[in-house]
């Protein structure tokens, strides 16, 4: 009986050195218990470290390279930013066709006519004119008042055929299948998201989004399909993951 225990504990030390590693603990648990937790620990030894947070990035940069679910981006500022005036202490300028850009939340921020820009400095709402020169359709226009919520969803087995719904504030926004990123356009301010498939969900991730900026986060499975399917019954409330990904 001592013999089993202490194989069990070899396995179980195994794992976490690879966990520790980089790699899949449960994995490498497994394997130790098939051949040996003496050669696979040998075996473990031999293979490089890795580093997960590169290959995570990484597969965020593949899945943006390819995705064509997202929210187009405010073009980049040139050169310093030369205001024609100021009103409730934003500067802004007037460009071709009426388009009025805006240095709000530190950054520019591009407005269709005057009117729009009038009403998100004073914080009300404006409809959206019809624009008269076709031109000026291409014109990208975020609202003041919300942030862009970017949403990860990397390549793992379990659910690979099945759609996550992202949940903000209490309202479905979408969906996310797998290997995909989707940018969803959420209000600013304290938001509360959670992602669900059927009767099972995340915990809730609480983030503070602002004006014009970009909020990423990642939902994933962190189950195998065996250890998924018993979550479905005893942790269906923390079945997916959300977690958020720091930006430069």
């Amino acid at each position: 009986m001592e013999v089993v225990f202490v194989y069990l504990a070899l396995a179980v030390v195994v794992g976490v050195a690879a966990r520790s590693r980089g790699r899949s603990g449960l994995g490498w648990f497994f394997l130790a218990l098939i051949i040996s937790p003496v050669i696979s620990g040998l075996l473990l030894l031999a293979l490089r470290r890795v580093d997960r947070g590169a290959i995570a990035a990484e597969k965020r940069d593949h899945l943006l390279g390819k995705s064509s679910d997202l929210l187009p981006s405010p073009p980049e500022q040139d050169g310093p930013f030369e205001a024609d005036g100021v009103i409730k202490g934003i500067p802004y300028r007037i460009g071709e066709n009426g388009i009025t850009e805006a240095m709000m939340s530190g950054e520019m921020i591009r407005f269709r006519n005057m009117d729009q820009f009038l009403a998100a400095a004073e914080g009300r709402d404006a409809e959206q004119p019809q624009a008269s020169n076709p031109s000026s359709e291409n014109v990208t226009i975020p609202n003041t008042k919300s942030s862009i919520l970017r949403v990860f969803r990397h390549s793992g087995y379990t659910d690979k055929l099945r759609k996550y719904k992202i949940i903000v504030n209490g309202s479905e926004v979408g969906a996310i299948a797998r290997n995909s990123v989707v940018d969803f356009k959420v209000p600013s301010g304290a938001v509360k998201i959670t992602a669900r498939i059927d009767w099972c969900r995340s915990q809730p991730l609480l983030i503070e989004a602002h004006p014009g900026k970009r909020v990423e986060i990642e939902v994933l499975n962190r189950r195998g399909p065996f250890l998924a399917g018993l979550s479905t019954i005893f942790a269906h409330d923390s079945y997916l993951t959300l977690k958020r990904i720091p930006t430069s």
